[in-house]
Parts: C-alpha cells; sequence; structure tokens
C-alpha cells in the first residue's frame, strides 16, 4: 500500500498506477514534483535540471508518447508537466482554453481557470455520461466561447475569467447556447443529441444561476448586518 505521505491526491496515485508506474517510480515522482514546488526556477530550468532517467520518468507519468524536449516546451507546457497527475492544478497561462502538458494540446471546458462553481455545475449537468458524450459536450461549449480552434488558437479573444464568468457573460452564453439549439432543431428536430444539449444546458445555467442567487442573498445579508451595526450603542 502506498504511503500517503506522497504529496499526491488519491485520484494522482489512482491515474499513475494506471500508467503503470511502480511503487518506487510513483515516489520518485512525487519527490520531483515536490522539488518543483519548493524551487525557485521556472519550470522550464527545473527540467533542464533533471537527468535523462528523471525525465523519462516524468515523460511516463504524463503519459507522453514523445521524448521530452525542454527547449521546444512553453511555459505553460514546462508547468504542466510538473502537476498533479490528477489535473487539479494545471494552468492556463495564456487563457485559451487549451491546456498544453508538454508539447500535446488539449481543450478543457470548463477551462482550468473557471471558478469552482462553473465546474461544479458542469460536472452536475454532464454527469453519467460516457467520455464521448462529455467530450462532444465539451467542444460544443468550448466552441461557443472561443469559437473555432484554427492554427492552435482560437478565433475568439479571450476574456479574463473574472469577465468571462460574471453575470452578464454568463447571460450572454446562455442565449447563445439556446438560440444555437433552437437553430438545431429547426435544421435536425428533436434528435437525441440536440435533447441531450438540452438537459445539459437547462441544468448547466439553472445550477449558475441558482449559485450566483445566493451569493447575493449571502452579501446582501451580510451589507445588511453590516448597517445595523451602524445603528448599536
Amino acid at each position: 500500500m502506498l504511503n500517503i505521505n506522497t504529496g499526491l491526491s488519491v485520484s494522482s496515485l489512482n491515474r499513475l498506477q494506471t500508467r503503470d508506474l511502480n511503487e518506487t517510480e510513483i515516489y520518485d515522482f512525487a519527490d520531483i514534483l515536490k522539488q518543483a514546488d519548493e524551487g525557485t526556477n521556472s519550470s522550464k530550468a527545473f527540467l533542464k535540471s533533471l537527468t535523462a532517467d528523471e525525465l523519462q520518468l516524468v515523460k511516463k507519468a504524463n503519459s507522453l508518447a514523445s521524448t521530452i524536449n525542454v527547449d521546444s516546451l512553453s511555459a505553460e507546457g514546462a508547468q504542466n508537466l510538473l502537476s498533479q497527475p490528477d489535473g487539479s492544478d494545471l494552468v492556463d497561462l495564456n487563457n485559451d482554453g487549451i491546456v498544453e502538458i508538454g508539447e500535446s494540446r488539449s481543450i478543457h471546458f470548463p477551462p482550468v481557470n473557471a471558478p469552482l462553481h462553473i465546474k461544479t455545475a458542469w460536472n452536475k449537468a454532464t454527469e453519467g455520461m460516457d467520455w464521448a458524450e462529455k467530450a462532444s459536450m465539451e467542444l460544443t461549449l468550448h466552441s461557443m466561447v472561443y469559437g473555432s480552434n484554427i492554427n492552435g488558437s482560437g478565433t475568439k479573444n479571450a476574456l479574463p475569467p473574472q469577465e468571462q464568468w460574471n453575470k452578464t457573460n454568463i447571460d450572454a452564453l446562455s442565449e447563445y447556447a439556446n438560440s444555437n439549439l433552437k437553430f438545431r432543431v429547426n435544421l435536425e428536430g428533436w434528435t437525441n443529441y440536440n435533447k441531450q444539449l438540452r438537459e445539459v444546458y437547462d441544468s448547466f445555467f439553472t445550477s449558475i444561476l441558482e449559485h450566483n442567487t445566493n451569493a447575493s442573498l449571502v452579501q446582501n445579508t451580510t451589507a445588511s448586518s453590516s448597517d445595523l451595526s451602524l445603528f448599536k450603542e
């Protein structure tokens, strides 16, 4: 049984075992992550300081197909090689909704920079879907936020996360999503996929609305309490 003092989450440990890392390799990879976290060098500089065997272990832990060429990595790609395998601390430094891990690139929706309540709402909306269904939904919503992906970048300028997920832009995204669904239905009818889209949109945007409403109530209650304190002796 692996010692939980590796600093890795249970999900990360499970993923590393799925990637055929033995116990020694898991401990060694955990130590690499600890050194990277405690160091002061950039991720690229840290990766350059590793031995060939250590780089091979980083490759295996990230399930990469190609040998790691540190010089060709972006700052984002380098940093994500040194993240938890469960993906909990991935970064999207250029905020384009595409995460670089080494030289690989993958679409993430919600993007890793989104607030937790957005991710929670999405997980709830897509709960029970198989991998292919969920990936299709993620691609659909990603394209609405970032546009089509051409030559490695979106066709829309990404908004800062605090703007992208504020009420104004969530309302705009909801309107766009439902308008797009209406267009699909007029063209194709109520196919199984369009029915699934409707369920996902209803759950996703309703959950966000409920969160925003509750957050607003808490904020207003706190403000009211603060106002009342002015009248206390």
